[in-house]
């Protein structure tokens, strides 16, 4: 398993991860890619996954301010 920061590609992935784990809110893709987009292009925020062969198993994000 590799921890790595997240990249564009990984955006359809992290969404499903989200998804899974959300309990408290419906997660909508449209949202959550303008979300994703905004954070990953914000020099203020990271974003790293755990990722094994083929699949990201977890995500680590914050924002610093």
């Amino acid at each position: 398993m590799d921890i790595r920061k997240a990249t564009p590609a990984d955006k359809e992935q992290i969404f499903y991860l989200v998804k899974d784990f959300a309990t408290s809110y419906i997660t909508e893709q449209h949202l959550f890619e303008k979300v994703f987009d905004e954070l990953f292009h914000n020099p203020t925020a990271y974003i790293f996954v755990a990722a094994d062969e083929c699949n990201i198993v977890g995500l680590l994000s914050w924002l610093c301010s």
